[in-house]
C-alpha cells in the first residue's frame, strides 16, 4: 500500500503544479499575436501599404506608385485604397475582406504647407475619421484637399490657439503606418506616431553629409556625450558664433551659413537642422508669423527632439536659450517641415 499511495500523491502534485504552469504562466513559445495573410483583393493591398511603410521607414518617403496582383497603383489610387479598406474595416471588422475595393480616379495634393498637427501619436479613431474625412471632400471636389483641419485646436502655453491640420502626404504616412502595424498583428494599432518624417534625414538646404557639416558639428558637440548635452552644444554655437542678417527667405543653406558664420532666420535654422540630424538628433523647421514685442514678424526657428519632447529653439537672438525664445507666441502657426519650402 506505501508503494503505490506515496507515488501517486507525487504524480498528484506533479499535476497541479503543470495545471497552474499552464494556466497562469503562458508557454512563452507560444504566439499573442499573428501575422496576417491576405484572402483577397483587399488584403493583398494592405500587404502592399504595409511594405510602402517599409520603403518610407528607409528613405523617408513613400513610393510614388504600389504593386497590387500585378498593377501599378499611383499614391493618389493607394491613398484611395486606404481609406476605403480603413472605413470597412471599421464598419465590417470581420467582413472587410468580402467585397473587393473599386478605386475612383481622383487628383492628389503634394502639398506638404500647413501642417500644424501638434500631438507626437494619433489615435486609431482618428485616423478613421481622416480617412473619412479627406476622402468624402476628394470624392465631392473630384481631388483631395491639401490638408484637413482636426475639431481639436492646437493651443500654447500662453493660451493662444491655432488650427491642428495635417496636409495628406501627411495622412498617407500615416495610414501606410496603421497597416504596417495591421501585418504584423492581424490587429489595427490603438494610436501610432503622427510623425512625417524621422526628421534625420538630408534635404534640399540641409546637407547633413557635407564635411563642413560635420567638421562644425564635432566642434560644436565637443566632449558633451549625453543626447541632451549635444542638443544643447549645438543649439549654443549656433547662437553665439553666427550672427543674424536681415533678408528674405533661404539663400545660402547649411554648408554656406556655417562657412559665413551669418544668415537670416531661414539659414540659421538650415545650419542648426543640419548639425543636429548628422549627429544622429530630430530636429524639424517650423513657421509662424511670430508676435515680437513691437510687431508681427514672419519668422522661422527650429525644434530639437531630446528626452521624449520637443524644444523650440531660436538660434536668431542671443537672449534666446534652448527651449526659450525672445517672441512672445505665433499670432499665426504655418507649419512644421522635414524640408523648408522656401
Amino acid at each position: 500500500m506505501k508503494r503505490f499511495y506515496l507515488p501517486l500523491i507525487a504524480c498528484c502534485a506533479l499535476f497541479v503544479c503543470c495545471s497552474s504552469n499552464s494556466k497562469d504562466d503562458p508557454d512563452p513559445k507560444e504566439p499573442t499575436t499573428k501575422e496576417f495573410v491576405s484572402k483577397s483583393y483587399n488584403g493583398d493591398f494592405v500587404v502592399a501599404l504595409s511594405k510602402a511603410y517599409d520603403e518610407f521607414a528607409s528613405t523617408d518617403e513613400l513610393p510614388t506608385t504600389i504593386n497590387v496582383q500585378g498593377i501599378k497603383y499611383s499614391k493618389g489610387q493607394y491613398v484611395s485604397a486606404a481609406c476605403l479598406i480603413l472605413a470597412k474595416m471599421q464598419d465590417n471588422p470581420e467582413t472587410w475582406q468580402d467585397a473587393d475595393i473599386e478605386i475612383p480616379k481622383l487628383s492628389y495634393s503634394t502639398s506638404d504647407t500647413k501642417d500644424t498637427f501638434d500631438p507626437d501619436s494619433i489615435s486609431i479613431s482618428d485616423v478613421q475619421w481622416l480617412a473619412k474625412t479627406i476622402y468624402s471632400y476628394a470624392l465631392k471636389n473630384t481631388g483631395y484637399p491639401n490638408y484637413c483641419t482636426f475639431p481639436s485646436k492646437y493651443v500654447e502655453s500662453d493660451g493662444t490657439e491655432h488650427d491642428n491640420m495635417m496636409t495628406c502626404n501627411n495622412a498617407a504616412v500615416i495610414f501606410a503606418r496603421v497597416f504596417n502595424a495591421f501585418v504584423k498583428t492581424s490587429t489595427l494599432p490603438a494610436k501610432v506616431s503622427s510623425w512625417q518624417s524621422d526628421f534625420l534625414h538630408k534635404e534640399s538646404n540641409c546637407e547633413i553629409d557635407s564635411p563642413v557639416v560635420l567638421a562644425a558639428m564635432k566642434e560644436a558637440i565637443g566632449t558633451a556625450t549625453s543626447t541632451r548635452a549635444k542638443a544643447e552644444a549645438l543649439f549654443n554655437y549656433t547662437r553665439d558664433k553666427w550672427e543674424w542678417v536681415d533678408y528674405t527667405n533661404t539663400v545660402k543653406g547649411s554648408v554656406k551659413v556655417i562657412q559665413d558664420k551669418a544668415g537670416n532666420c531661414c539659414d540659421l535654422s538650415h545650419g542648426l537642422i543640419a548639425m543636429t540630424r548628422a549627429a544622429g538628433i530630430p530636429a524639424r523647421y517650423m513657421h509662424g508669423q511670430c508676435q515680437f514685442s513691437k510687431s508681427v514678424i514672419g519668422h522661422v526657428f527650429v525644434e530639437i527632439f531630446v528626452d521624449g519632447k520637443w524644444h523650440i529653439c531660436d538660434p536668431s537672438n542671443n537672449s534666446n536659450t534652448f527651449g526659450t525664445h525672445n517672441w512672445t507666441h505665433m499670432a499665426t502657426f504655418n507649419g512644421r517641415y522635414k524640408a523648408l519650402p522656401f
